[in-house]
């Protein structure tokens, strides 16, 4: 099932993972930093260069499906 942008922050738990239709991937690091890394890529460690920032006209269209659910 796809998710707006909005949809998928307030369904997206802390051990999960959601990917976009242009392959970027968003979840949460340890410290429950929202980050986002390229599909295909290891998650990030830390949050430093990889914070997912709501820029809206960015992610304004954006279907999002979550892949990775505790």
């Amino acid at each position: 099932m796809g998710y707006s942008t909005g949809e998928m922050l307030n369904k997206l738990g802390l051990e999960d993972e959601a990917e976009n239709q242009k392959g970027y991937v968003v979840g949460y690091d340890h410290k429950g930093n929202l980050i986002t890394w390229d599909k295909g890529e290891n998650k990030p460690l830390i949050k430093e260069g990889n914070e997912f920032t709501l820029y809206y006209p960015w992610v304004n269209d954006d279907v999002w499906t979550i892949t990775k659910q505790s």
